[in-house]
């Protein structure tokens, strides 16, 4: 425990005043946090756009064998040849481990690709940096083929091609004991029971099931061995120990001093997030993020007298070992094609009725506001409803006031029951908030239509957050969430962020429950897929067939706390 708290301090005091560090600095860190590694998993190596494919990664200490509850936040990229990024997924981990999915989209060309997985923390590693499955993903719908440059490779191919239908046979009909299943074989859209036999999901291990038709397609893919320079790092990450880190610099167009300047961070909306910081004496800021987000769009901006000569800048926390990943080109052959035909249209009629058989977003705690419980709200369609946001203040808001110097505004929020404390710091203005972004021009607020406004929030007395101190808060709501702020230079900007996946429940059709699905087609491959089987779950897990006749495997994949990989099987037929 004591190891723990103190690795928790060593990070926060580089967290003052870094985002990234220094290999100096890396290697005192080293010393107390061990090194960590992920591994990734999947529910096949073989897709075909227009369907999904699903993973499950795993957080490991390196050399340790043991699983890593360092990193709160994990990262999957599906990579191409050439560095192409077709996406990369944000997660968040839970008890090690974390899952998600991505559609493959039919823009993608047919090509090897690798889906590789890591963290902050274990990007530092020379070797073992981050997780990798092979992938073959095949187009039918364009004959564009991904190009591999590297010579080195290019006369090493991989063959999709029609495998032995009477051994793969033999092979699906050897059953599982500890896989039990009600019959070996169904009718369409039956109803199926798996029982795991009990003492099979161990607790220390990381459990995924997946039920998919097996295709007599085989994948021959060639041991590439390739030797590469390792890379010399400059440049070296913290642990996401606590949530994800955003983290930056400013810098000074007219040699202004970088340190001590307030910057403040915004995830606006609904479910809004605001934090502030100040940088340190180069000009370093960093945020810690752990609640949750769903926004396409953050917003940064600095509090300065002279804000319009400073510009902000993002760290680059992009992953740089693509040079450690090899590709082969990608032959098709020709008695495939069949197969071809007949799973690319499975999968387009189930896209048509996607509207019908869409998975549930599990639902995420609402952020609490800094601020609460401390707050007066004013509900204004509990009031008459006023023109302007100064009518609303003078006629409903008694908590709070706007006053005015000549041509300027000022909001006011007075501390009538402790009026005598602290009268030196009733100089200071507020925290005005607008869907949790940070007003800086009052005038940006008064001229904007109290018709859109929800409610207004105040908090009175002397408010300290983080290193400010301000004279009370003020937070408004708007009815739609929409409130922006447009970029200003360098020093306001609004920025794309992806957000984490959010969790799923994945669509499983009931026949016995839901008659509307009688009427829909359904020519699921993919039966089933749950990432995080855990120990309680050893009873009867049931699911139905689909109108695709055929053999079918069931996968349990147990990722030990060594890495290794524990698989066990058993099949079934649909007819």
């Amino acid at each position: 425990m004591r190891k723990i708290i103190l690795i928790l301090v060593v990070c926060i005091l580089y967290l003052n005043s870094f985002g990234q560090i220094n290999r100096e600095e890396y290697t005192f860190l080293a010393e107390e946090i061990p090194a960590e590694t992920t591994t990734i998993h999947t529910n096949t190596n073989l897709l075909l756009a227009g369907e999904f494919l699903y993973y499950n990664v795993a957080c490991l200490i390196k050399d340790k064998q043991t699983y890593s509850t360092i990193s709160k936040i994990a990262y999957v990229e599906l990579v191409g040849a050439n560095e192409t990024v077709i996406f990369k997924n944000k997660i968040k981990t839970d008890n090690s481990s974390a899952h998600g999915d991505f559609f493959i989209p039919t823009t993608i060309k047919t090509g090897h690709y690798k889906l590789i997985s890591y963290t902050n923390w274990s990007k530092n590693n020379l070797t073992d940096s981050f997780g990798e499955v092979d992938l073959f993903i095949i187009n039918p719908y364009s004959t564009e083929a991904q190009a591999v440059d590297d010579s080195e490779v290019q006369q090493n191919i991989s063959k999709i091609i029609k495998a032995d239908t009477l051994q793969l046979t033999k092979k699906q009909s050897i059953s599982n004991n500890q896989l039990i299943l009600n019959k070996s074989n169904f009718g369409k859209r039956e109803k199926v029971s798996i029982e795991i036999e009990k003492g099979t999901l161990k607790k220390s291990n990381i459990n995924s099931l997946s039920v998919r038709k097996v295709d007599f397609i085989s994948t021959t893919h060639p041991d590439i061995q390739k030797t590469f320079q390792e890379d010399k790092a400059s440049t070296y990450y913290l642990p996401e120990l606590r949530g994800e880190i955003i983290s930056g610099r400013l810098e000074s167009t007219s040699d202004l001093k970088l340190g001590n300047i307030t910057v403040y961070l915004s995830f606006p909306g609904e479910n809004n997030i605001f934090k502030s910081t100040t940088t340190n004496t180069n000009g370093k800021f960093y945020f810690i993020v752990n609640e949750n987000y769903n926004n396409a769009i953050i917003n940064l901006q600095i509090e300065d007298k002279q804000d319009e000569n400073f510009k902000i800048i993002l760290d680059n926390k992009s992953f740089s070992h693509y040079n450690h990943l090899h590709f082969t080109d990608l032959k098709l052959e020709p008695n495939i094609k069949d197969w071809l035909e007949k799973e690319s249209i499975f999968h387009q009629i189930e896209n048509a009725y996607f509207s019908v058989k869409t998975d549930s977003i599990l639902p995420v705690k609402s952020n609490i506001s800094f601020y609460q419980p401390l707050e007066t709200t004013f509900e204004l369609d509990d009031y008459t409803r006023f023109k302007t946001v100064k009518e609303t203040f003078t006629e409903i808001v008694k908590t709070a006031y706007i006053s005015n110097k000549g041509s300027e505004h000022f909001f006011k929020v007075p501390d009538l029951i402790n009026i005598n404390f602290n009268l030196d710091l009733n100089y200071l203005d507020p925290i005005i908030l607008v869907d949790g972004l940070r007003i800086l021009d009052n005038e940006m607020i008064l001229n904007y239509s109290a018709y859109n406004i929800k409610n207004i929030q105040t908090v009175t007395g002397q408010y300290v957050y983080q290193s400010n101190i301000y004279n009370g808060i003020i937070s408004f709501e708007t009815l739609k969430n929409d409130f922006r702020l447009e970029n200003k230079a360098d020093f306001v900007r609004n920025i794309e962020f992806k957000n984490a996946l959010l969790n799923k429940m994945y669509f499983q059709p009931d026949y016995s429950k839901d008659n509307n699905l009688i009427r829909i087609p359904d020519y699921r491959v993919q039966l089933l897929w749950i990432p995080d089987l855990k120990r309680n779950d050893e009873k009867k897990i049931d699911f139905y067939t689909s109108d695709v006749t055929g053999y079918y495997e069931v996968v349990l994949k147990s990722i030990l706390p060594t890495g290794e990989t524990e698989v066990k099987t058993t099949t079934f037929q649909v007819n």
